[in-house]
C-alpha cells in the first residue's frame, strides 16, 4: 500500500529527539526549494540506513525528527506541497553546516548555539519552560515532572502527567514512567541544557529514587525580557490541540481565532464570544477563559487588565486554508473538566483534569488512587500512597502533624473510581474496617491521636448514613464520604485562604458527606 503524502496531525510538541546534533543532521536533508513530507521521511530513513542505525520503529522516529526541526524554527510548513521549506534561521544554520559536517556526538559550536537559540525562541512551549525555570530562580531546581504538570493543554488526553512520588512509591523507574507532558518537558530541558540556558541543579529523592533537577542560567531572565519579545513565534494551528482530543479541528480553529483576536488589540471576553459565534463556533465565557488558560500554559503571553485581554507575543499563525469542523458538543466529562478548571482556579488545572477524568471512569481505579494521593499532598497533608499490590492496606494515608500532639490527625482513605454512584458494597466496608484496625495503631505510634476514614469517589448513592454508621459501630472510628467536587471546593478554599487543614478534622469525622461550603 502506497502511503499518502500529507502533513502530520500535530506540530510544536516533540519527544525523543533531544540531541540537537541529530536535529541539525535532519535539517541538512531539506533542500533549499523545499520538500514533500514523505520525501523527507524517506531521506531520514536512508540517512539512518547509511549510518547502520535504522530502528524498528523508524517511521515514528522520522516523525519525531521532522517535528523537531519544525519546533526549533528551522523549517515551516508548506501546505501547497504538503511538506516543508527552510526558514531564515534554518537557511542560516544549513549554510553554516556546509562549512564542515560534524559528527553525531561532536559538541555544538558557539555559532551553532547562537543560531539554535533564535530558533528555540520561535516555539511557545520552549518559552513556557524557560519562564517556569526563571520563576524558580533561587529555589530548588525543577524536574521534568514539575514542568510537565504545568505545560500544555488541560482537558486534552494528549497532555498527561504523572506524579513522581507515586511512581517511586510503586517501585517504578523514572526513565519509563512519564505522561506526555512530562516527555515534552524532558525533551525541551535537554535542548536548553545543550545551548546553555539550563544547568544541572542536583537531584531530589523520592523513596530512595533520585530524579534530576534543572535550573535556569543567569542569561535566561535577560533573554525572556528583551530577546524573546522581538522574535516571532511559529504557530501552526496543529500545535493548539492534540489529535487525541475528541474534536481536534474544532479546538484548533477556536484557539486560532482567539489568538487572532487577542493579537489585534485589547479584547474583552464578550468580543471573543462574538467573534467565535460569527464563525459558527459555540462559545461562552467559560469556554473562552478555559482556552486562554490553556494557551498561557502552552507558552503564549496573554495579559489581563481590568476585563481586557491582550496577546503580547508576535506570532505567525499558520492555519489550513479550508478547515471544516463539526460544531460538536464535548462529552459530559470533557465539559465538566472545562467548567471546573475555570471555576476552581486556585487548584492546578491538571489536578482538576485528572481528578475528574479518572474519578468518573470505573476503569481508571489505579490512576484515581494516585491522583487522590497527589491531591491530598497538594492540600498540605503528609501523604503515603499504599495501594496497588501491597496487600490488605488502604489506598492512601493522609496525615496532618501538628507541633501540638492533640491537634494531629490521620485519614485512612479508600479511593473508588466509578462512572455511576458509589454504593458501599459489603466487601469494601469490610476492607475499611480492616484498614482501620491495621493503620490505627500505626498512626498512634507516630503520635497521631485522631483518626478518620474517608471514601473518595465521583458521586455517592443518596443514603450513605447506614454504611458509615456500620463502620463506626464496629471500629469506634468516624469518617465521611468525599465527592470529587467537594475535594475541588476544599482545594479552592484552601488556596484562597478561607480555611486551613488544621480546622478540618471534625469535617472528616462528620459521618456524612464532606462539605466546607
Amino acid at each position: 500500500m502506497v502511503a499518502r503524502n500529507k502533513l502530520l496531525g500535530n506540530y510544536g510538541w516533540v519527544q525523543n529527539t533531544s540531541n540537537l546534533r541529530t536535529i541539525i543532521r535532519t535539517l541538512i536533508l531539506v533542500p533549499d526549494h523545499g520538500i514533500r513530507h514523505l520525501e523527507l521521511r524517506d531521506k531520514i530513513k536512508q540517512q539512518r540506513i547509511e549510518a547502520h542505525d535504522l530502528p524498528r520503529r523508524w517511521e515514528w522516529d522520522a516523525r519525531c525528527r521532522i517535528k523537531a526541526i519544525h519546533a526549533l524554527g528551522l523549517v515551516k510548513l508548506n501546505r501547497y506541497i504538503q511538506g516543508y521549506e527552510l526558514t531564515g534561521i534554518g537557511q542560516k544554520l544549513k549554510e553554516y553546516e556546509a562549512s564542515g559536517l560534524r559528527g553525531e556526538n561532536v559538541a555544538l559550536t558557539e555559532e551553532e548555539k547562537i543560531i539554535l537559540k533564535d530558533g528555540l525562541l520561535t516555539n511557545p512551549p520552549v518559552i513556557r519552560v524557560l519562564s517556569l525555570l526563571n520563576e524558580a530562580v533561587g529555589k530548588p531546581g525543577l524536574s521534568k515532572y514539575d514542568i510537565g504538570q504545568r505545560l500544555g493543554f488541560v482537558g486534552d488526553v494528549g497532555f498527561t502527567h504523572k506524579d513522581p512520588s507515586i511512581i517511586a512509591q510503586l517501585g517504578r523507574s523514572f526513565n519509563n514512567q512519564e505522561g506526555d507532558a512530562d516527555k515534552w518537558a524532558r525533551t525541551i530541558l535537554s535542548w536548553l541544557v545543550q545551548i546553555g540556558w539550563a544547568i544541572d541543579a542536583g537531584e531530589r529523592d523520592f523513596s530512595g529514587q533520585k530524579i534530576k533537577l534543572y535550573a535556569a542560567t543567569g542569561e535566561v531572565a535577560t533573554v525572556l525580557r528583551y530577546k524573546a519579545v522581538r522574535i516571532t513565534r511559529n504557530v501552526p494551528a496543529e500545535m493548539l490541540c492534540s489529535n487525541h482530543h475528541a474534536f481536534p479541528k474544532l479546538i484548533q480553529k477556536r484557539r486560532s481565532l482567539i489568538l487572532q483576536e487577542l493579537g489585534q488589540d485589547v479584547c474583552t471576553i464578550q468580543k471573543l464570544i462574538e467573534r467565535l459565534r460569527a464563525e459558527n463556533i459555540n462559545a461562552n465565557e467559560e469556554i473562552c477563559k478555559f482556552d486562554i488558560l490553556n494557551l498561557q500554559n502552552a507558552g503564549f503571553s496573554i495579559t489581563y487588565d481590568g476585563g481586557y485581554y491582550k496577546l503580547t507575543d508576535r506570532i505567525e499563525l499558520d492555519s489550513p486554508a479550508q478547515v471544516v469542523v463539526e460544531n460538536d458538543s464535548l462529552n459530559t466529562i470533557e465539559s465538566l473538566i472545562q467548567t471546573s478548571v475555570v471555576k476552581f482556579d486556585m487548584v492546578p488545572p491538571r489536578l482538576v483534569d485528572h481528578l475528574i477524568r479518572f474519578g468518573y471512569d470505573g476503569e481508571m481505579g489505579t490512576e484515581f488512587e494516585g491522583i487522590v494521593a497527589e491531591y491530598f499532598r497538594f492540600l498540605g497533608f503528609d501523604t503515603e500512597y499504599l495501594g496497588q499490590g501491597r496487600g490488605r492496606v488502604t489506598d492512601i494515608l493522609a496525615k496532618y502533624i501538628d507541633q501540638t500532639y492533640a491537634r494531629s490527625y490521620g485519614l485512612i482513605i479508600d479511593a473508588k473510581a466509578t462512572s455511576g454512584r458509589y454504593g458501599f458494597p459489603a466487601s469494601d466496608k469490610r476492607k475499611m474496617k480492616e484498614y482501620i484496625s491495621l493503620h490505627g495503631p500505626q498512626l498512634m505510634v507516630e503520635r497521631i491521636p485522631h483518626h478518620a476514614f474517608s471514601f473518595v469517589s465521583s458521586k455517592f448513592v443518596d443514603d450513605i448514613s447506614p454504611h458509615l454508621d456500620e463502620i463506626e459501630r464496629d471500629t469506634a472510628i468516624k469518617g465521611c464520604a468525599i465527592s470529587v467536587e467537594a475535594l475541588l471546593v476544599l482545594g479552592n478554599k484552601i488556596g484562597q485562604g478561607q480555611i486551613r487543614i488544621t480546622e478540618l478534622y471534625n469535617k472528616f469525622a462528620s459521618q456524612g458527606l464532606f462539605s466546607v461550603s
